[in-house]
């Protein structure tokens, strides 16, 4: 292979690395067919490792996975201060696929992302519970509301009723015999 191909080469599977677009199984077969010819080193691995997982959300069946996988077996790195921003990053994200992948290939987990971890779940339970509380007090007042307006329209019926009473009663009691009494005078 000549030094020219073999940098093309090396330089589209480093944009398939970094290529925000899914991979099929096309560019997966491609990849893992191309990857021996060109031997990358563990530092190029770890940065390849670390763009396909940092910006893509995973499902279990993914290619981008598979090709983590594969790159994870040829490398010899696993403690790396990348590896922890993509620890940080699938605990913040819940990104449960991710996750697995980094313990299944037995990647070292730093005392610093258990620390982000504990931090981030404080704060999230913190953020939940006001929101919760926001939410109930936000309940109870409409529900408060919606009793007082209740009583209020029930309230404004027997006083309409009462009204419509009243003048029911002053025009059968006064205003009729008056009108009665007009026109029978004529």
């Amino acid at each position: 292979m000549y030094m020219k191909s073999r940098m093309t080469l090396k330089k589209e599977l480093k944009a398939i690395a970094q290529s925000n677009f899914g991979i099929d199984k096309q560019v997966y077969d491609y990849y893992v067919n191309n990857y021996s010819a060109i031997g990358f080193t563990d530092r190029e691995i770890v940065f390849m490792i670390h763009n396909i997982l940092f910006r893509y959300e995973f499902n279990k069946d993914d290619y981008a996975i598979k090709i983590v996988d594969y790159l994870f077996t040829q490398s010899t790195i696993r403690n790396h201060c990348k590896f922890n921003e993509i620890y940080t990053n699938a605990l913040l994200n819940n990104s449960k696929v991710t996750f697995e992948l980094l313990l299944r290939n037995n990647v070292a987990i730093e005392e610093e992302v258990i620390q982000i971890a504990e931090e981030y779940l404080e704060c999230f339970e913190q953020d939940t519970y006001y929101d919760l509380v926001d939410m109930i007090n936000n309940y109870r007042n409409m529900i408060y509301i919606l009793k007082q307006s209740a009583r209020k329209q029930k309230i404004e019926k027997i006083r309409n009723k009462n009204r419509s009473n009243k003048s029911k009663l002053l025009n059968d009691l006064i205003i009729s015999p008056l009108l009665l009494s007009k026109t029978t005078c004529n």
